[in-house]
């Protein structure tokens, strides 16, 4: 009983520990990749560029949070890492205009604008220039 205990024990820490040591190896960290689906027919090709534009036109929804746009842009950067395409093969865009300027302005200047308030979204759009 007592070594299957510390079998078990021991499988569960090792699996946390992978999946601790995989999460860490994403390009953005605090983002997790898209969950994995069973039978999935297409997966991203490694051998291929992937170029993608993402369009962000509307306000977040919370001027404290970070806007939910780039946390799918984050996401899906992470995906393609995950499924193990290469950083050179990641040609990933976006586009801020219309109600989403604010979030690429400086700090200084997001506080002008909004109330002494940061700019929430500054940490991703740099995790993400360097991803």
């Amino acid at each position: 009983m007592t070594k299957t205990l510390l079998a078990l024990s021991f499988g569960v820490v090792f699996a946390a520990t992978a999946a601790s040591a995989a999460a860490q190896t994403l390009p953005v960290p605090g983002v997790e990749a898209a969950r994995d689906v069973p039978g999935a027919k297409e997966m991203p090709n490694p051998a291929i560029v992937h170029k993608v534009l993402f369009d962000m036109a509307t306000a977040g929804p919370k001027p404290t949070e970070v806007h939910p746009m780039l946390q799918a842009v984050a996401r899906y950067v992470n995906t393609l890492a995950k499924t193990g395409v290469p950083a050179a093969n990641r040609k990933v865009a976006v586009v801020f205009h219309q109600g989403a300027t604010d979030f690429i302005m400086t700090n200084d200047a997001y506080k002008a604008r909004h109330e002494g308030q940061d700019n929430p979204n500054l940490a991703m759009i740099q995790a993400l220039s360097k991803a």
